[in-house]
């Protein structure tokens, strides 16, 4: 018997929707900020389940829907669990591919983990078809869950694990400790769709893959659901850690990364070790990373240039500072345009990512924000 982990269909219309573990479902359209995210953090889970001896079937439903039929035609006879990553916009969505699986193998048990079994745990157990929530890092809880629904064992104890009791009582249990970084494996991206490109409008380079070096942000914004997801720290896994990683990406045949930490910038000490790593060992990867506007500077853009990186995406939310203390951004406009110069000297593309509507909004700090990033 195999654990599915399922990425659900996404339907044509919506078919590079991205699905974010930290920040839930977005992008859509192909000429603004429509873009396919290989499932990274889906990797992560599947492959650390195979650690306690869990048989995996990794499904990109959105990106191989013959196989995906061919699953439901087969009553998924072969499957004891399903796990799904679930954001609020994709809630609905993700109870109605539960369902159709669940009304053709009522055997199989649900597993929600994602933004929105961690910030609404009991609003998803209110549906019949969720067996069961995980909060927060996902990893270590799903791998622990799966084996405990194998062997036939209680979960009742079973930390980061949300469930509904005999009596339909919805019980959640304490959220699990954050892992060491070092103690996940390297995902298996043989598991991804055979002969698949995922399209992305500002990758160089095909085939392209995802990475993360870290978890985590040292910021507060108000709107932001990483500090929530991580505990207000940010980890590190380690530099050799990393190349190991790089070592791998580039012997199986992608040609370029997009670094998928919440800000790889945080530390520029590293990121110079990281880059000087790549330099002496000769890959040949392209790559983009996201960043802070007060996390950077001109000699360590520099060197990420010659390391390979071509586009520092950041957070500039907005082009008045008023509203920037509103967020607890803990940057400024200043900084912004000084980092983005910075940037351009250093060879760099850039990409600013920008709030509309936030509170202290108007349409007077709107059209000073259009007017502000058109600037930088």
């Amino acid at each position: 018997m195999k654990a599915l982990f399922l990425k659900p269909p996404a339907g044509l219309a919506f078919k590079n929707i991205v699905r974010d573990f930290v920040y839930g479902c977005w992008c859509n359209g192909r000429r603004i900020g429509g873009m396919q995210m290989p499932p990274l953090n889906d990797l992560y889970v599947a492959t650390h389940a195979r650690q306690s001896g869990i048989e995996v079937l990794f499904l990109d439903a959105s990106m191989e829907p013959d196989r995906y039929g061919d699953l439901l035609n087969s009553r998924c006879a072969d499957i004891f669990a399903v796990v799904l990553m679930s954001s609020t916009q994709s809630f609905r969505q993700d109870v109605a591919t539960i369902r159709a699986i669940k009304d053709l193998n009522p055997q199989v048990r649900s597993i929600l983990y994602g933004s929105h079994p961690t910030f609404m745990p009991e609003y998803c157990l209110k549906e019949d078809v969720v067996d069961y929530i995980v909060l927060r890092e996902a990893e270590e809880t799903i791998r622990c869950l799966l084996r405990a629904i194998a062997n036939g064992e209680p979960v009742d104890r079973e930390p980061g694990v949300g469930w509904r009791t005999a009596g339909g009582e919805i019980r959640i249990n304490p959220a699990r400790p954050l892992m060491n970084l070092d103690d996940l494996p390297i995902p298996d991206r043989s598991l991804l769709p055979e002969k698949v490109s995922y399209f992305n409008p500002v990758v160089k380079r095909l085939p392209y893959t995802t990475m993360q070096t870290s978890r985590g942000c040292p910021g507060r914004c108000i709107y932001c659901t990483s500090p929530a997801f991580y505990g207000n720290r940010y980890r590190l896994r380690s530099v050799p850690r990393v190349m190991e990683e790089l070592r791998e990406i580039v012997r199986i045949g992608y040609r370029e990364v997009f670094f998928r930490d919440e800000t790889f910038t945080v530390s520029r000490s590293r990121v110079r070790e990281i880059c000087e790593a790549m330099l002496s060992e000769g890959l040949d990867l392209k790559w983009i990373a996201n960043g802070r506007v007060d996390m950077v500077d001109e000699p360590t853009m520099q060197l990420m240039k010659r390391a390979g990186c071509h586009m520092l995406k950041f957070g500039v939310e907005t082009g008045e500072d008023e509203i920037l203390k509103v967020y607890r951004k803990g940057a400024t406009c200043d900084q912004a345009r000084e980092a983005f110069r910075a940037a351009r000297a250093a060879g760099l593309s850039t990409h600013a990512h920008i709030i509309f509507g936030g509170p202290g909004e108007t349409q007077q700090t709107i059209d000073k924000t259009i007017r502000f990033v058109k600037s930088i």
